[in-house]
């Protein structure tokens, strides 16, 4: 699909989530596993987030709790470099052959017009800004983390997840901080597949519903957003 017209002279902007919409699956699990070595030590490190997984699905645990005790467990022990470099092969990889090749072409479509980039997702930011960087995008919002003074200590999420409402305020503090009294002259598309993005979804000028769950898919038909199916490179599911 085309961007959204230009009507006011301004740089137009187009903010795309990550996880489902760019890449085929999520990230932020993956990562954490894939600093294990394969067979029984990643088994081994998903049997112990299971209990803190249950947790967050019955209620009794917020998300950002539930991350922060997830990159405890996989990178305690880890120093800040060695996380690093995990993290640069994690998106190594996931650039080869894990990403939607549609969305590659509607990233490029917007760059091509000249649009301003925005990646917005709940990954951690240590990662995230690898992905914005590689995929040319101009600005990275992510949930973000710190290291302890200790070098041994495990990054942890400070301040906001972000997701859902959070994730909307986070995106509207760039956007005013980067266009000031402009911002709302500004032509916003976005691009999810989450329905926890309805408040990004519902704010933005072009809001595109990408590979829709049926309760997404369900609110995207009844507000008359376009629906896009999107496919993998290579053709993949």
């Amino acid at each position: 699909m085309a961007p959204p017209p230009d009507r006011t002279g301004l740089r137009n902007a187009a903010i795309f989530d990550l996880d489902r919409t760019i890449t085929r699956r999520g990230t932020f699990t993956p990562f954490l596993l894939s600093v294990r070595a394969q067979g029984p030590a990643r088994f081994a490190l998903f049997a112990r987030f299971l209990p803190h997984m249950a947790l967050y699905k019955t209620g009794r645990l917020s998300r950002t709790t539930l991350k922060n005790r997830m990159l405890a467990m996989a990178l305690g022990g880890f120093e800040r470099e060695e996380i690093a470099a995990h993290a640069d092969r994690f998106v190594a990889q996931i650039m080869t052959d894990g990403l939607h090749a549609d969305a590659l072409a509607a990233i490029a479509r917007h760059r091509a017009a000249g649009d301003m980039l925005i990646l917005a997702t709940a990954s951690v930011d240590f990662y995230a800004r690898l992905f914005a960087e590689r995929l040319g995008f101009d600005h990275c919002i992510a949930s973000p983390t710190d290291f302890d003074a200790a070098r041994d200590a495990p990054p942890q999420i400070t301040g906001e997840n972000c997701y859902g409402l959070a994730k909307r305020a986070m995106v509207d503090a760039q956007l005013e901080a980067l266009c000031g009294a402009d911002r709302a002259k500004l032509n916003i598309a976005f691009y999810t597949d989450h329905i926890s993005d309805l408040p990004l979804l519902e704010s933005a000028d072009a809001p595109y519903v990408v590979n829709p769950k049926p309760a997404l898919r369900a609110h995207a038909q009844k507000a008359d957003w376009p629906i896009c199916s999107w496919i993998a490179q290579g053709g993949k599911a």
